[in-house]
C-alpha cells in the first residue's frame, strides 16, 4: 500500500513538472524596436533596429510624417535583426511605425501589433555673433604688398587694405527634382542615388537641381533622348573651391508596364556576415569587409520588390583567400529590365595553429547551428535546472515501478 501511494505521488510530481517545462521551453513570439538617436538635424540620419524573438517573417516600416522624416525601405523580411536608415528632412516630429504583415512564432501563431519609435528633428539656432568669411582691415604701414592696394597721400603716410575671402567647399544640393512623379528615396543632400519609372511615351526629364552654394556650379547630363530600359541622369555639382565634387545619380527605367518592369530588391539579408552600406534599393554596391578563413560559403537571400521577379545569386559559395564578388541578378517579370548588385568578401588566408585549436576549430565546423538548433541550446542551458529534475523524478519512478514488480513476484509464490 505504501508503495502504490509512493508511486502516485511520483507521478503527480513527474507531470506537474512536464507541465512547468512545456510552459517555458517554447515562449511566445515577440519583437522589438529601437532607434540609436531621437533627434536629428535636417539632413542627418539615424539608425532603427528591429529585432525579433522565436519569430521571422516580412514587417512593414512606415513614417507617420514622411515630409519630417523618411525611411530606406517601406517593407522587408526579418529573422533576428535589421536595421533600417531614417533621414531628417525638415523640422518637425514624427514616429517611424513597424508592423507585422506575415510573421509567426515558432509554433506558427501570428505576430501582430504596431510598435514605433518617436523622432524629432530641428534646426540648430545660428550664432549671430560669428564673424563674417570677408573681413577688411585697415592699417598704416610703409611697405607694400602684391596682394594689397596701397594709397598714398600728400603727407607722404602709406595706408594698407587687406581683404581676406574664403573660397567655399560646400557641393550639396538643397533642391532636387524631375518633372515626373514617383523619385525614390525623397530627396536629402546626403543622399547620392535615386530611382524612377517613367512610360514608353517619355523621352526626357525636366531636372531641377539647386546648390547650396549659389557660386557651385552644377552639370547635368543623361536626361534626353531617354531609351527603353535603365537611363542615367547625372548630376555633377563643383564647389566655388574646384576642387570639391558630389555627384548625384537618377536611374530612369522606361517601361510600358512599371510593375512587370520593377528589378529592384527591396532586401538583402546574409545570415553570417554584414556588409555596408546599409541596403538601398538603389545602391548597388556593397562590401562584406573580411570573413574568417574557416568560412566556405556565406548564405545570401535577396527579396525582389516584385515576387514574380527572378533572382540569381552567384559568388557565395566556394569563397577563396582574397577577394571575392557575390553577384546577385535580378531579372524582371516581364524579362526587359536586368539590374545586379554586388558584395565584395575578403576571405582571411588560412594561419598555422594548435592541434588543439585544430581539433577544437573542426569539431565547430562539423556542425553548422540553424536558428532553432540555437534557441534550442539556449533553452536547455537556461533550463538545465527543471530538466535535471525532470530526469531525476523519472529514475525515481522507474525505481519504484521496479520494486513494485520484484514484490508483487513475490507475494504470488506459493509454498507446497
Amino acid at each position: 500500500m505504501k508503495i502504490k501511494l509512493k508511486t502516485i505521488c511520483i507521478f503527480i510530481l513527474v507531470l506537474c513538472v512536464i507541465t512547468i517545462v512545456s510552459n517555458n521551453v517554447y515562449a511566445a513570439g515577440s519583437f522589438s524596436v529601437y532607434i540609436n538617436k531621437a533627434s536629428l538635424k535636417p539632413g542627418e540620419t539615424a539608425t532603427l533596429t528591429v529585432k525579433t524573438t522565436n519569430c521571422a517573417g516580412k514587417f512593414s516600416i512606415s513614417s507617420s510624417n514622411s515630409s519630417v522624416a523618411t525611411v530606406s525601405t517601406s517593407s522587408t523580411w526579418i529573422d533576428g535583426s535589421v536595421t533600417i536608415t531614417i533621414t531628417a528632412k525638415k523640422d518637425g516630429s514624427a514616429n517611424i511605425i513597424v508592423t507585422p504583415v506575415d510573421v509567426t512564432d515558432s509554433d506558427l501563431n501570428d505576430i501582430t501589433g504596431s510598435k514605433s519609435a518617436s523622432i524629432t528633428v530641428k534646426t540648430p539656432i545660428a550664432n549671430s555673433t560669428t564673424p563674417p568669411s570677408t573681413t577688411t582691415t585697415t592699417k598704416p604701414s610703409t611697405n607694400t604688398s602684391n596682394k594689397s592696394s596701397t594709397t598714398t597721400n600728400k603727407t607722404g603716410t602709406t595706408s594698407k587694405t587687406t581683404t581676406t575671402k574664403s573660397v567655399s567647399s560646400n557641393a550639396f544640393l538643397k533642391e532636387f527634382r524631375v518633372d515626373s512623379p514617383g523619385i525614390t528615396p525623397a530627396f536629402s543632400k546626403t543622399i547620392y542615388n535615386y530611382a524612377i519609372t517613367v512610360g514608353e511615351n517619355v523621352d526626357k526629364l525636366n531636372v531641377t537641381a539647386v546648390p547650396e552654394d549659389s557660386k557651385a556650379t552644377i552639370n547635368i547630363s543623361g536626361n534626353v533622348g531617354l531609351k527603353t530600359g535603365d537611363n542615367t541622369i547625372t548630376v555633377r555639382v563643383t564647389a566655388e573651391d574646384k576642387k570639391t565634387v558630389k555627384t548625384y545619380k537618377v536611374i530612369v527605367t522606361k517601361t510600358d508596364d512599371p510593375i512587370k518592369s520593377n528589378a529592384y530588391l527591396q532586401n538583402i539579408i546574409i545570415t553570417n556576415a554584414t556588409f555596408t552600406p546599409e541596403f538601398s534599393s538603389e545602391e548597388f554596391n556593397y562590401d562584406c569587409g573580411k570573413v574568417k578563413s574557416d568560412i566556405e560559403k556565406l548564405d545570401v537571400t535577396a527579396f525582389p520588390v516584385n515576387e514574380k521577379a527572378k533572382v540569381d545569386i552567384t559568388g557565395n559559395d566556394k569563397l577563396e583567400a582574397g577577394e571575392n564578388v557575390i553577384k546577385i541578378t535580378v531579372t524582371s517579370e516581364n524579362s526587359k529590365v536586368q539590374k545586379v548588385y554586388t558584395i565584395k568578401v575578403n576571405k582571411e588566408e588560412n594561419k598555422i595553429v594548435l592541434a588543439t585549436n585544430e581539433t577544437e576549430n573542426s569539431s565547430k565546423n562539423k556542425i553548422e547551428e540553424s536558428s532553432p538548433f540555437k534557441s534550442m541550446k539556449q533553452i536547455l542551458k537556461e533550463k538545465s535546472a527543471i530538466l535535471f529534475l525532470y530526469a531525476f523524478v523519472w529514475i525515481e519512478f522507474l525505481q519504484v515501478v521496479y520494486l513494485y514488480e520484484k514484490l508483487n513476484k513475490r507475494d504470488n509464490i506459493t509454498i507446497k
